[in-house]
């Protein structure tokens, strides 16, 4: 099942006497990134806990803090609609340091840390929904 959050750019052209000559609508595809939507659903269901994922994406490695089911973008912008993905599906998960939560940045307890996505799905077998 894969879903795809979509962003439309309206593109015009104009000629030096400002008549339009074109004019076209693109659409972006920003993936859906399913390992960040198992991870939201997984945090829906451990309430006490907080999800410090690290990926990279083309190049650039990217923070995401995940707890209660949101995620939000410690390293870039986050989109104010709710339903526009933190992460692309190009994306990949380097590691997943579990925090004790609510999170609080002057005083972080990790309850586990560096964890790769494979060995947080064996981990959390009971809590995670795909």
């Amino acid at each position: 099942m894969f879903k795809f959050c979509r962003a439309r750019r309206r593109v015009i052209r104009y000629e030096e006497d400002n008549n339009v000559i074109e004019e076209e609508e693109e659409e972006e595809e920003d993936g859906y990134n399913e390992e960040i939507a198992m991870l939201e659903s997984y945090t829906e269901s451990a309430g006490s806990e907080v999800l410090l994922v690290g990926a990279t994406v083309d190049g650039a490695v990217e923070q995401v803090l995940i707890f209660k089911g949101y995620s939000s973008s410690l390293s870039s912008r986050t989109a104010i609609d709710p339903s526009k993905c933190v992460l692309p599906a190009k994306a990949i998960i380097q590691s997943i340091d579990v925090i004790k939560g609510p999170f609080n940045p002057s005083c972080i307890k990790y309850l586990e840390k560096g964890l790769t996505l494979d060995d947080f799905i064996s981990r959390s077998k009971g809590k995670l929904r795909k």
